[in-house]
């Protein structure tokens, strides 16, 4: 099983080696595209215009092999489908895959407590005619990375990278996927005088802080040793969502970050 990080390197290879969007692929070789290939991937979705769709495809690869870029290492996917396509290379998840699934596949993160390899979504209202009501759909999704999001952003761009402030980001999600997975945090992580928090949580917590070098020892139950640590790490990182001292969902994340 792959890491969170090795995942996310992937996903920046498929960017520094010119990604394409191409609507319904999931990470095919750019270079083994056929023209009858793209029409039916692109004929494969509804309700839009294939002819113009294919042209942009077709634009943009041209305008990759005119700027000179090798396309030998360029994979071709649309937003859900480079994902698909890099899982599928590391043997994380095989199945095809769209944002909404990806969305309904994960735990909702709050953007402020996102941690490499997370999703994040770009959303609209959709109408479930059986229920008669409105629900939120994942309509785009990329990945997180360190402030970044590498994202198969659309035909006349391909893959990027770009700050997550650039996007139009609303919600993060967060996949059990990977090696090295971010537990749960089931309850705020806090000093409790005469009554000290103790628990597998918190040894965890005192583990990763232990790891970033801000804690010696660590025995599982949360004092003032280990409140000063997490107000140290707090103030190092600017995590302002959390107390001071407190470690919520932010600070949790962050602890895991990599």
């Amino acid at each position: 099983m792959a890491t969170r990080r090795e995942f996310c390197n992937e996903m920046n290879n498929v960017y520094k080696n010119h990604g394409v969007y191409i609507g319904a692929a999931n990470g095919e070789r750019t270079e083994s595209l056929t023209f009858e290939r793209v029409r039916k991937l692109e004929e494969s979705y509804e309700g839009r215009d294939h002819k113009s769709d294919i042209q942009r495809d077709l634009t943009y690869i041209g305008n990759c092999y005119g700027k000179g870029w090798s396309m030998e290492l360029s994979y071709a996917g649309d937003c859900s489908g480079q994902i698909v396509g890099a899982m599928r290379r590391l043997d994380i998840h095989q199945s095809d895959m769209r944002a909404r699934d990806f969305q309904d596949a994960s735990r909702p993160v709050e953007l402020d407590a996102l941690t490499t390899g997370d999703l994040v979504f770009d959303k609209k209202l959709a109408y479930d005619e059986k229920k008669k009501k409105y629900y939120s759909v994942a309509t785009h999704v990329g990945v997180y990375d360190n402030g970044y999001v590498v994202e198969s952003k659309g035909r006349d761009a391909g893959v990027v990278r770009r700050k997550l402030s650039e996007g139009s980001w609303v919600i993060g999600g967060r996949l059990d996927w990977f090696e090295d997975s971010v537990p749960v945090l089931t309850r705020d992580l806090k000093y409790v005088k005469g009554d000290l928090m103790k628990g597998d949580d918190v040894m965890e917590c005192q583990e990763r802080l232990h790891a970033w070098g801000y804690l010696d020892d660590y025995h599982g139950k949360y004092g003032k040793e280990t409140k000063k640590a997490v107000t140290e790490f707090q103030q190092d990182r600017n995590i302002t969502a959390d107390e001071p001292g407190v470690v919520g969902q932010v600070t949790w994340a962050k602890l895991y970050e990599v």
